[in-house]
């Protein structure tokens, strides 16, 4: 927001939207971003976030906290055998792109809201996010030397 309004007082320039591409996510499709933002445009959304599909099974994520846990994801009472047999609709705030229009911006404080914003699916199994030195590890693995 400071950004923003530094701009506008320095620079006389407003924007409609702004895309936040985080450091911490370096390895990113151009193309993909490209329809994000057709898509963004499109339709008309208030925001839009990146999001990859879960690896981990979702019924086997849990909160640990005072030596109890609990599982994040209730069971809705469906049998789960096996990693497999899960319902592939659960997904990952990857962090590779947040899109949001300004006004969005200045009410919610924040690039996303449950209630009004959009999901876009990146074709991506591996996101990468590097916030301890085994993610740089990791990230140095993607990239083509």
């Amino acid at each position: 927001m400071h950004a923003l309004q530094w701009l506008y007082e320095k620079e006389n320039k407003i924007f409609d939207a702004v895309l936040m591409l985080q450091p911490t996510s370096p390895i990113r499709n151009i193309a993909e971003i490209k329809k994000a933002i057709r898509k963004f445009k499109k339709n008309d959304l208030k925001s839009l976030i990146s999001v990859t599909k879960m690896k981990e099974h979702p019924y086997e994520c849990i909160k640990y906290v005072n030596k109890k846990w609990n599982y994040l994801v209730k069971n809705d009472g469906a049998k789960i055998i096996n990693r497999q047999n899960y319902k592939k609709n659960f997904y990952f705030i990857d962090g590779s792109f947040y899109l949001a229009k300004v006004n969005f911006l200045k009410i919610n404080k924040s690039f996303f809201s449950e209630k009004h914003t959009n999901i876009f699916i990146l074709n991506q199994n591996w996101p990468v996010d590097i916030d301890v030195k085994d993610d740089l590890l990791i990230a140095n693995s993607f990239i083509k030397k």
